[in-house]
C-alpha cells in the first residue's frame, strides 16, 4: 500500500515535511538500536552508555563509539534517502542515478581529491580564523563549544593501532558518510530544492549550505560548503551519483589514511597544514590545475553524461 501521493502531485511542503520526519524517526530509532546493542556487548545500562561514548580511549570505548557513528550515518543519512523514494512512488533512479563510472572519471576524481587537499587546507585555515562581531560574542562562544567536541569524538576515532584500525575508520569515516551524506543531499535534497527554486545553480548551492551547516563544524563551514558546491555540479555534470560518492570519499579517506601515516611516522609533515604554511606554494600550484579540471569536467570532456533537471 502507498502511503503518499506521486511525487509530481506532492506538495513541497509535504514533500519536506515527510523528509524531516524520517530523518527524525530514523535517526531516534537507530540510535536506540545502537544503544541497545552497545548495552548488550559491554554489558552497561543505558544510562551508561553516554559515558561510555565520552569516555577514554579504552579499545572497548572506541568499539562503542564506531558503533555508534556507523548507525548514526545509516540512520541520518542514508535510510532517509533511500525510503524517500520508496515512499513517493518513484523511481529510485530518478533521484539517484546509477550510470556505472568509467576509468577517466575515475582518474579525474583522484587527480581532484590529491589537487583538493593544500586549497581546502587554505580555506580552513582562513575560515578558523574569522572573529565575529563582539555582539555575537556568545554565539562564537557556543560555535567554538560545538567545533571543540566534535574535535575530541574525531580525535578518538582516529586513534589507529594498525592497519584493521584503518581499514574500519575508513568504512566508518569515509566510505558510509559518503554514501549517506551524498545520496540524502545530492539525491533527495538537491532534488526537491530544484523542483522549489526552478534552478539548478540555486538548489546546488543551497543544498551546500545545508550540508555545510548540519555537520555543526562552524570554523570550517566555507571550504565545506565549497565542497558540498563541487559535489553538486559533479553530480550535475557526470549524471551519476558515483562520482560525487567517490569524491566524498576519496576527500574523507585521504584525510584518515594521512592520520595514520602520522602516527606511525611513517610520514613526518602534517597533511592537514599542506598548503596553508611555509608549503603554500603548493596551494599557488594546485589551484589553477583545479580549477582547469574541474572546467574540463564541466564541459563534458570526461565521457560524462549529463544529468536531466527539467
Amino acid at each position: 500500500m502507498n502511503l503518499l501521493p506521486d511525487w509530481k502531485i506532492a506538495p513541497y511542503s509535504s514533500k519536506l515535511f515527510v523528509l524531516l520526519g524520517i530523518i527524525l524517526i530514523s535517526s531516534i530509532v537507530i540510535t536506540l538500536f545502537s544503544f541497545l546493542l552497545i548495552t548488550i556487548i559491554l554489558g552497561v545500562s543505558f544510562d551508561e552508555v553516554n559515558m561510555v561514548l565520552n569516555s577514554s580511549n579504552h579499545i572497548h570505548h572506541l568499539f562503542a563509539l564506531k558503533l555508534f557513528q556507523s548507525f548514526s550515518s545509516i540512520g541520518m543519512f542514508l535510510i532517509p534517502a533511500l525510503l524517500i523514494p520508496k515512499l513517493f512512488k518513484i523511481s529510485i533512479t530518478d533521484f539517484f542515478p546509477l550510470q556505472s563510472l568509467n576509468k577517466i572519471q575515475i582518474a579525474y576524481a583522484i587527480l581532484i581529491s590529491i589537487m583538493l587537499i593544500p586549497v581546502i587546507n587554505i580555506l580552513v585555515y582562513w575560515n578558523a580564523h574569522i572573529s565575529m562581531p563582539e555582539f555575537l560574542i556568545g554565539i562564537e562562544q557556543w560555535m567554538k563549544e560545538k567545533e571543540t567536541a566534535a574535535a575530541i569524538i574525531t580525535e578518538r576515532l582516529l586513534v589507529m593501532n594498525g592497519i584493521s584500525d584503518l581499514l574500519i575508520n575508513i568504512f566508518i569515516i569515509a566510505l558510509l558518510p559518503a554514501l549517506g551524506e551524498e545520496f540524502l543531499f545530492r539525491g533527495v535534497v538537491l532534488k526537491m530544492l530544484k523542483e522549489w527554486f526552478g534552478n539548478i545553480h540555486t538548489a546546488i548551492w543551497c543544498t551546500a549550505i545545508i550540508f555545510s551547516a548540519l555537520h555543526l563544524q562552524f570554523y570550517g563551514f566555507v571550504p565545506r560548503m565549497l565542497l558540498g558546491a563541487l559535489l553538486g555540479y559533479v553530480f550535475y555534470w557526470s549524471g551519476t551519483i558515483w562520482l560525487p560518492v567517490l569524491l566524498h570519499f576519496l576527500n574523507n579517506a585521504i584525510s584518515v589514511l594521512a592520520e595514520y601515516l602520522m602516527q606511525h611516522n611513517i610520514v613526518q609533515h602534517d597533511l592537514n597544514t599542506l598548503g596553508a604554511d611555509d608549503t603554500i606554494y603548493i596551494t599557488v600550484i594546485s589551484l589553477p590545475i583545479l580549477t582547469w579540471m574541474i572546467l574540463k569536467l564541466k564541459k563534458g570532456r570526461i565521457e560524462a553524461v549529463p544529468l536531466k533537471v527539467e
